[in-house]
């Protein structure tokens, strides 16, 4: 009688584990459903590079302008710890930043990026990332949407081209992004 209810025991606990993973993956898919038709839309410009995952496929590995913030950009008054004589304090590595973009021309553009998020002005939209690097004159940041996937071998026919690769992204209101179209020399691609 004890192991019938050890064993009726460990399939619930199996039960619920296994629909907790699924749960897990259905918000994540829904989260990206959601940006993806309520979004605000932007165009980045990029400059592709093309690896090739195991289990995925081949990609274009994508390095946005807005990827490298210049130094004059970055508000670093919030930050906790203060700055010895002549010293420049240095964002954490995977620290929240949240970047505002201005439209310039046809592309949105980087003007302000923030360890908290800011308020926005009329025009302005928020991107958030973390950051990968600060160093010097400049702060590295990962957005989250640095990866294409796309159709076996289409991933070197862009590399090889001289090619302008445009991104369009879906924004959400508190700055996660999502890959919405890609243009390869002003033509979307078919697949993205």
């Amino acid at each position: 009688m004890r192991t019938k209810f050890r064993e009726a025991g460990f399939k619930e606990k199996f039960v619920i584990i296994v629909a907790a993973q699924i749960l897990f993956l259905i918000v994540i898919a829904l989260s990206r459903f959601w940006i993806i038709n309520t979004g605000e839309m932007v165009l980045l410009k990029t400059a592709p590079v093309d690896p090739r995952d195991m289990m995925m496929g081949d990609y274009v590995n994508l390095s946005y302008e807005i990827s490298t913030l210049p130094d004059n950009i970055v508000h670093r008054e919030q930050m906790t710890r203060k700055p010895q004589s002549g010293d420049r304090q240095q964002i954490k590595r995977n620290k929240a930043v949240y970047v505002v973009l201005k439209t310039q021309g046809k592309y949105h553009v980087a003007s302000g990026a923030y360890l908290q998020k800011p308020a926005l002005k009329p025009g302005e939209v928020l991107i958030k990332g973390r950051c990968l690097y600060d160093w010097g004159e400049a702060t590295s940041v990962f957005y989250g949407i640095e990866r294409f996937y796309v159709p076996e071998g289409k991933g070197v026919e862009i590399e090889q081209l001289p090619n302008q690769v445009d991104v369009q992204v879906k924004l959400s209101s508190g700055g996660n992004a999502v890959i919405h179209r890609v243009f390869v020399n002003g033509k979307e691609l078919p697949f993205s």
